[in-house]
Order: C-alpha cells, then sequence, then structure tokens
C-alpha cells in the first residue's frame, strides 16, 4: 500500500512546491526587503523642464523641454532587518540631461539629489535599516550616498527615515524626513518630507503623491509636488507601476515642473 501511494504523494508535493509564492500586498509591504529577498527594477520618464534633483539651481530651464531616461535600481535585503541598494539613470540626448527624465522612472521616491546633468547620472548607494516594525507602524533609517561621478559634481548625501502607517491589507501612510546635503563649495543642502496615501484593491493599488522640500537655505525656495500613481502585482513577483507628477504646484508654470514615469518591478517572493 505504502508503494502504491508514494508515487502520488511525491507528485501532489511536487505540485505544492510549484505554486509561485504570492508576493506581499503593496500597502503591507516592509520598509526593508527580507533577508537575502532581491528586488530590481527598471524605469522611464519623461520629464518636461524640471531640475528637481538640483539643491540650489534654479528648477525650470529657460526654454520649452520635454526628456526621457532610463532608471537602474536593485536591492537585497540583509539580515537583522536591514537593506542595501544602488540605482542609477541614463538620459536619452540633451533634452534628457536637461529634464533629468530617468528621475520620474523612480515613481514612488522623489528623494533624488546630486544626480548632475550628464548623460548617465551619479550612481547612488543606499544602507536602509528597519527600527520599528509592526503590522501597524514601521520606522525605518537610511543612508544614501552620491558618487561624484559625473565631471564638476561633489560628494552628496541623504539622512533618512521612513515612517509607514496602515491599516493592513487596506491603505498605508508613506512619509518620514529626509536631509540631502551636497559637500560643494556653497555646502548645499535641503529638507524633504514626502506624503502618499496607498489603497489596495485586490492586487492593484492606487495612491495620491505629494510632499514637500525646503532647498539650500530655509525658505529659499518651497517645492509642494502633486501626483497621483497606479500599479498591480502580477504573477506574485513583478509590479507594473506609474505615476504623473509634478513636483512643484505651487508655481504657476507647474507644468513645467511636470513628469511621467513608468516601472517594472522583480522581487523574490
Amino acid at each position: 500500500m505504502l508503494l502504491r501511494t508514494l508515487p502520488y504523494a511525491t507528485a501532489g508535493l511536487v505540485a505544492l512546491c510549484s505554486i509561485p509564492a504570492k508576493a506581499t500586498d503593496w500597502v503591507d509591504r516592509p520598509i526593508t526587503n527580507g533577508s537575502m529577498h532581491v528586488q530590481g527594477d527598471l524605469g522611464y520618464g519623461i520629464g518636461f523642464g524640471a531640475r528637481q534633483s538640483e539643491l540650489s539651481a534654479p528648477l525650470m530651464t529657460s526654454g520649452t523641454e520635454k526628456g526621457s531616461g532610463f532608471h537602474l535600481g536593485a536591492q537585497l535585503g540583509l539580515p537583522l532587518g536591514f537593506e542595501i541598494g544602488a540605482r542609477m539613470g541614463f538620459r536619452i540626448g540633451d533634452a534628457g540631461k536637461i529634464t533629468r527624465g530617468d528621475e520620474f522612472g523612480r515613481v514612488y521616491d522623489a528623494n533624488t539629489y546630486n544626480a548632475g546633468s550628464d548623460g548617465a547620472s551619479n550612481p547612488e548607494f543606499m544602507l536602509r535599516s528597519s527600527i520599528i516594525a509592526t503590522k501597524i507602524v514601521e520606522v525605518g533609517s537610511e543612508a544614501r550616498f552620491v558618487i561624484p561621478a559625473v565631471t564638476g559634481s561633489s560628494f552628496g548625501m541623504t539622512a533618512g527615515f521612513p515612517l509607514r502607517i496602515r491599516a493592513p491589507g487596506v491603505l498605508r501612510f508613506d512619509t518620514g524626513f529626509y536631509l540631502p546635503a551636497v559637500f560643494n563649495a556653497t555646502s548645499d543642502y535641503g529638507f524633504s518630507i514626502p506624503l502618499q496615501l496607498w489603497v489596495q484593491i485586490a492586487n492593484f493599488y492606487v495612491g495620491a503623491l505629494s510632499g514637500v522640500k525646503i532647498y539650500r537655505q530655509p525658505f529659499e525656495r518651497v517645492d509642494v509636488a502633486a501626483g497621483v500613481g497606479a500599479g498591480v502585482t502580477l504573477a506574485g513577483i513583478f509590479d507594473v507601476r506609474m505615476q504623473v507628477l509634478t513636483q512643484r504646484v505651487n508655481d504657476e508654470d507647474r507644468l513645467r515642473a511636470t513628469g511621467l514615469g513608468l516601472n517594472v518591478g522583480i522581487m523574490t517572493p
């Protein structure tokens, strides 16, 4: 009897193991990836005259520009609630350099600084940790380091404290405090508070995007962002995400600080 049932039991075990693991719903995802879990993403963005990555340069270009670029990023979860990551952008033509279209391809993450204005951006490396992790509230800390690979750029870093508050399986509010600085001749710095509210609908998620940035000296320039985002999780490991965002809704030329982004991510469940 045992020998007759063994093939059926083996087949059932194989079938069970072949079922793909379901990714955690967007609103329930933690600040850091699990230990040895990998996440990567490829984004394409279009910017309309924005210079949002500069801490002290004027926001707008002198002419009406539309440029695009690509974003590449990857993160690896480590033990004890840590995560490391890296990202970089590539611009298409002169218009892509001016508008930093690749930065809009970094969907849902407006904390980009000191990326430079060359065909390839300065690479950025990140170390993130989870300080408090519950189903309702999460608090993390992170440090981002920008390597001055672009000619004329300087080393930069951003210290951040992301905060997530959620109703599990339903919605999530993302905010935090970020302090970017560039160690150049003028010692540029800023202050950023992102504001995002996400709603989960089956494997879809939609959200309102906003935030406040103060650049270089207190109240020298204040940017208020506004936009919308949407995404879907497919096959348990893929995310397709998009956004429409203006970095400066408080300006009459807000359309020239606007961009579109489409991003495809893959993760190990």
